[in-house]
């Protein structure tokens, strides 16, 4: 009996396990389509387990394996835009929306934050983009070329541009012709944050200018500056405080009537090492550089999440889960 048993149990794991899900149209209403549906094991990688083309609504997938919980992501395809929503408990049925493409709908485009780091010769630049698709009815922006372009801050050394929806950070391929970066990725409803990381020479005996686009209705922006005691400079910026607990200063800018771009001015002693601004960021307290300030600074919950930010700016690519949480005036 022991032995027929074990084979029974054998038999089922060779049958494998099901997922079942249904695509629901988020532009229309109903029942949604899409090119391809996959399952992904996490824990193997993001090659797919099982896969079904042409679906429409209903479906189920069949997998040999395992199927714990909080490993298996189900995907579902249409045109060039990925659709995701993981599998809590295989034995549930997944509902995952899928939207219309559009080679244009309604955005709200800001700047939410942008953070500067000088070290040695070197300045990191990091612009944090809100790309909001506000489509109504919802739709996907989806286009053969660029769905979304910006102007690259001049005299960078590097660049490079990652992307968030979600937990998911996606690093995104730049095209640069004449001054202008532009991203292939399409544009779901609801907020993308992009993270555009810069890296620009420094010279510590000047006043080093940068000039940073921004994008018609931004009122305001928050601007974070490590180390504490850099100088910045530039019409309508205003310093707000020090973070003595992380060494950052945070400056806010207010749009002067005009203007097209924050055109900053960044001066001051460097860290020494990108290592010792971590050092510096992980002790009990700094002292501030600049004098106290009585400004009173528009809402936003950067000191909240201080500590995601500035190990964010300081591991470069795990800043996107702050990005959606800083605001950019919309």
């Amino acid at each position: 009996m022991r032995i027929f048993l074990l084979w029974l149990g054998c038999t089922g794991l060779a049958m494998g396990a099901t997922v079942k899900g249904v695509l629901e149209d988020g532009t229309n209403g109903g029942e949604g389509s899409a090119d391809l549906v996959q399952l992904i094991n996490l824990s193997r990688g993001m090659a797919p387990i099982a896969l079904l083309t042409d679906v429409t609504g209903p479906f189920e997938l069949q997998f040999e394996g395992d199927a714990e919980g909080g490993q298996l992501l189900l995907q579902a395809k249409k045109g060039n835009a990925s659709y995701s929503a993981p599998v809590p408990d295989p034995g549930q049925p997944v509902s995952l929306k899928v939207y219309d493409g559009a080679a244009d709908v309604a955005m709200n485009i800001r700047i939410a934050t942008l953070a500067v780091l000088a070290y040695e010769d070197t300045l990191e630049i990091g612009v944090f983009y809100n790309l909001d698709n506000v489509s109504d009815p919802p739709k996907t922006l989806d286009r053969p070329n660029a769905t979304f372009s910006f102007p690259v801050i001049p005299g960078y050394r590097d660049i490079q541009a990652n992307s968030l929806r979600g937990n998911l950070p996606l690093r995104q391929n730049l095209s640069i012709e004449d001054g202008i970066a532009s991203i292939n990725y399409a544009l779901k409803p609801g907020r993308t944050s992009l993270r555009v990381h810069s890296t620009h020479p420094y010279n510590v005996d000047a006043a080093n200018p940068y000039a940073i686009p921004v994008y018609e209705g931004q009122s305001y922006m928050h601007v974070l500056a490590m180390p504490s005691g850099l100088e910045l400079e530039a019409p309508g910026l205003e310093f707000a405080s020090t973070d003595n607990q992380t060494g950052y200063d945070l400056f806010q800018w207010q749009w002067p009537e005009g203007q097209t771009s924050l055109d900053l001015k960044v001066s001051g002693a460097p860290a020494p090492s990108r290592q010792a601004i971590s050092e510096r960021s992980q002790s009990e307290e700094v002292p501030s550089g600049h004098p106290e300030s009585k400004f009173e600074s528009s809402p936003n919950v950067l000191h909240a999440y201080r500590w995601w930010i500035i190990g964010a700016v300081l591991t470069f690519l795990g800043l996107f889960s702050v990005i959606s949480l800083t605001p950019g005036r919309s």
